[in-house]
């Protein structure tokens, strides 16, 4: 039932007649004026005073019988209003939160990380023992996605907390007696990452299923990407064209066009940009990691055997990954595990890990931190085999058969200029057994 409203007869007075009233009231309590004299200062005074306070009476009446009507209004139609509730709540849109990653480790070794709304800071009065943090936490964002089906997939602002952190603000805020002396700045975020919700990633995994020689190197995904977002790098488009023929429901393409879109929104320049470089056979340090792509050949010479041809194949997607504090390589420069081949009269795979973005010649080396500066794509010390130079496939190929044929003990002639081995003599001088001679194409 809607609740009675006290509708008292000061909200149906105009106000123009209190006003009167009120007024008159004024003037019947002045004493009475001679000829040629004047209004009293305090007269008037009082007229003002009583006008701004009819003026605000007037105003709050007003907006206490707007809000009366609409309880009434609500309460004689709670149908409409919770329809119109429900379509709000149902509308698809995504979501950004901010994540904090510590330096802290829980039991299986990952870093700890806590969820907030908004941007991390350190608070006046907070001790070197507190950490960066925001002031609205949230579930962890799987689970947070799980129960908002309307939420496609979740926009990540990454801070990677290190020892230092907390250190530095200290030092440049300021602290007495063990405390921070005022709020220090919101912490800028490491990265930008993606998470996919359920029914986003299922369209994705759908459609790669569907279309596997489309998407090499890819079977299935994970929902958190970092930068580049690399299988939309390389496959944004074809998503787009293919979310239509996979047999996806409605819902599942809705997820996955706002998905799709966001991408071409917000990072399709900086891609174009880099295929621009690389077209030009360049790269820098910006968009070294869309050089990569997963399960293809890097081309790895050995420069410790003068150069020797070596290849590697990718196994783990490349990803920017902290470097040891103590390396003189800059942190973002990264890894990325490969399988090799080793050969030393048996072959053997193993795991290896590659630096990305290390310039081999003297004229690069001390720059690698510096985003913009342009490095010829062979002058790395990895790079793709597509980029290789003509010959340097046959060569790993004709390589990689010589070893194969030499897996059982055999007679064979090199010299120390010979680094392939690729040499067999008739009448053989020695016996080799290559230590350390890796060979991916087998």
């Amino acid at each position: 039932m809607p609740s009675e409203i006290d509708e008292s007869p000061s909200m149906d007075v105009p106000l123009a007649e209190k006003l009167a009233e009120e007024l008159l009231g004024k003037l019947n309590n002045l004493p009475r004026l001679k000829p040629g004299d004047s209004v009293p200062s305090r007269v008037t005074d009082s007229l003002i005073w009583t006008i701004s306070q009819l003026q605000a009476e007037n105003e709050m009446l007003k907006k206490e019988l707007a809000e009366a009507k609409a309880v009434i209004h609500q309460e004689s139609s709670p149908s409409e209003t919770n329809a119109n509730d429900t379509h709000l709540s149902e509308e698809l849109h995504y979501e950004s939160f901010h994540v904090i990653e510590s330096t802290d480790l829980d039991s299986h070794g990952n870093a700890i990380q806590s969820y907030y709304r908004d941007a991390p800071r350190m608070f006046k009065g907070d001790r070197k023992r507190s950490l960066p943090r925001g002031t609205i936490e949230v579930e962890g964002i799987a689970t947070y996605l799980r129960s908002h089906e309307n939420v496609p997939f979740a926009v990540l602002d990454v801070y990677q907390l290190d020892e230092d952190t907390v250190e530095d603000i200290f030092d440049d805020v300021g602290y007495t007696s063990g405390m921070l002396n005022k709020d220090c700045p919101f912490l800028e975020a490491t990265s930008r990452d993606i998470y996919i919700g359920p029914t986003a990633k299922n369209a994705i995994d759908s459609i790669i299923t569907a279309h596997a020689d489309r998407f090499p190197g890819f079977d299935t995904i994970y929902p958190w990407h970092e930068p580049p977002y690399t299988l939309f790098y390389l496959h944004n488009k074809l998503f787009m064209e293919l979310q239509s023929i996979s047999g996806l429901n409605e819902l599942a393409r809705q997820h996955l066009r706002m998905l799709l879109k966001w991408m071409e929104d917000n990072v399709r320049a900086e891609w174009d940009e880099a295929d621009e470089l690389f077209a030009q056979g360049k790269v820098n340090l910006k968009h070294y990691a869309k050089l990569f792509r997963p399960g293809e050949l890097i081309y790895w010479p050995n420069w410790n055997r003068g150069g020797a041809p070596r290849a590697a194949k990718i196994t783990e997607f490349p990803h920017m990954s902290k470097t040891s504090s103590l390396s003189p390589i800059p942190s973002k420069l990264g890894l990325v595990k490969s399988d090799v081949w080793e050969f030393d009269g048996e072959f053997r795979k193993q795991r290896e890990e590659v630096r990305l973005f290390i310039p081999r010649s003297n004229k690069n080396r001390g720059n690698e931190h510096l985003d913009d500066d342009l490095v010829d794509i062979i002058d790395l010390s990895a790079y793709p085999l597509r980029y290789a130079e003509e010959g340097v496939y046959m060569k790993l190929v004709a390589r990689g058969s010589k070893l194969w044929q030499i897996r059982k003990k055999s007679l064979v002639c090199f010299n120390e200029s010979d680094n392939d081995y690729s040499q067999v003599c008739s009448a053989p001088t020695c016996v080799l057994f290559p230590i350390g001679l890796l060979s991916p194409i087998v």
